[in-house]
């Protein structure tokens, strides 16, 4: 049977789920399956609609809707083949009426200010947890997600080659992957030091309780102060951007993002190490040196 308790299996779940909710249940019929996709992706449609009204993100987008129509269909296609029933299921159609948003990427003179503004402790906004992820983000391209799963033993803050290791559930096997830290290394401990409990959780267990949505919000209010189409996630598209124009190796750059990549051997090596708590300081060292040039301009800023 399936592992119920991986993020994939509990996705298609949740999909399923919410499909029984719209759809009501129903004895498997190819009138029936028909009817009840395609109310399925009216019901979705709709809940667009509406938050584009109430100015809001327009979610779930068609990619969206697209992915969790796939998830539907391969479903009913397995029962149908398991069963040698005689039913053909349709595929309905998804609306493709809004145009794909361009996440803004930060300059570099953007994520100093990005760091700025969160970091400043005076302001009626500031937050340590948020001043920690965004740290944290800027420099690294990790998703909010990756950040409220870290387990504690995973941040190697007091290393020779200060890391984090993510390697627990994740998107994709490439999206495991070890990181150096190279910025603000000694604010980010004194920031951890206040989420530390009896928890296994980087940032504590209270913390962890919170919604990604939740944090995205509080993390976006921040971005927008800096430019107004920026969010959290601008951090990721931010960090390749500045690791291409460093000119850093593609593949090494593949290793610290978690993007796909034809060789991903280094990030192997690197997880095996992470591991087993065996010393791979010549690896360490290759992603510790190109995170140091990714974020030059960070570092030389608190130099001034």
């Amino acid at each position: 049977g399936l592992d119920e308790s991986t993020r994939a299996v509990k996705r298609i779940k949740a999909i399923f789920n919410n499909f029984i909710k719209i759809s009501g249940d129903h004895i498997l019929i190819e009138d029936k399956i028909d009817d009840a996709l395609a109310r399925y992706v009216d019901e979705r449609e709709t809940i667009r609609d509406k938050n584009i009204l109430n100015g809001n993100k327009p979610s779930p987008s068609p990619a969206s809707i697209e992915r969790e129509l796939n998830t539907l269909l391969a479903i009913f296609r397995t029962t149908i083949k398991k069963h040698r029933l005689k039913i053909t299921v349709e595929r309905p159609e998804i609306r493709e009426d809004i145009a794909p948003s361009e996440r803004h990427t930060f300059t570099a003179e953007e994520q100093k200010e990005l760091v700025r503004t969160v970091s400043d402790t005076t302001r009626a906004y500031y937050k340590p947890y948020k001043e920690l992820m965004l740290l944290m983000m800027v420099q690294s391209g990790t998703h909010i997600t990756e950040l409220i799963r870290l387990q504690r033993d995973k941040v190697r803050l007091d290393h020779e080659i200060p890391h984090i290791i993510l390697d627990g559930e994740l998107k994709t096997q490439q999206r495991k992957r070890v990181i150096p830290l190279v910025f603000r290394v000694e604010r980010i401990k004194e920031l951890a030091i206040m989420f530390v409990d009896d928890s296994e959780h980087f940032f504590g267990e209270e913390n962890v309780k919170r919604t990604p949505d939740n944090y995205s919000i509080q993390l976006n209010k921040i971005c927008k102060r800096v430019h107004p189409n920026s969010t959290s996630y601008s951090c990721r598209h931010s960090f390749k951007h500045h690791a291409q124009v460093k000119g850093i190796d593609t593949q090494i750059v593949a290793n610290l993002g978690g993007w796909s990549g034809k060789d991903s051997g280094l990030s192997r090596q690197m997880l095996s190490y992470g591991s087993s708590g065996l010393l791979n300081t010549d690896s360490l060292m290759r992603l510790q040196d190109a995170m140091l040039q990714i974020n030059k301009h960070l570092i030389d800023a608190d130099r001034i």
